[in-house]
């Protein structure tokens, strides 16, 4: 049971990362575009967007690895 909700939690944050490191302009136009009517990020928010897409890859990547140690 536990394994199994370890195999969700990798591959949620392997989706939710490919997606920030392919494509940052459009998450963050997904996350910011109620607030804001004509939003144009900086190459500093694309840059920690694609950092954070990293991260959670690599999250996943460790809970793949503790999952096939188990």
């Amino acid at each position: 049971m536990i394994e199994a909700v370890y195999w969700i939690l990798g591959l949620f944050l392997l989706v939710i990362g490919i997606i920030r490191v392919a494509k940052p302009e459009e998450t963050i136009y997904r996350r910011e575009h109620w607030r804001f009517t004509d939003f144009e990020p900086s190459e500093t928010y694309i840059k920690i967007e694609r950092f954070s897409g990293i991260v959670s890859i690599v999250l996943s990547i460790i809970i793949f690895i503790c999952i096939f140690n188990m």
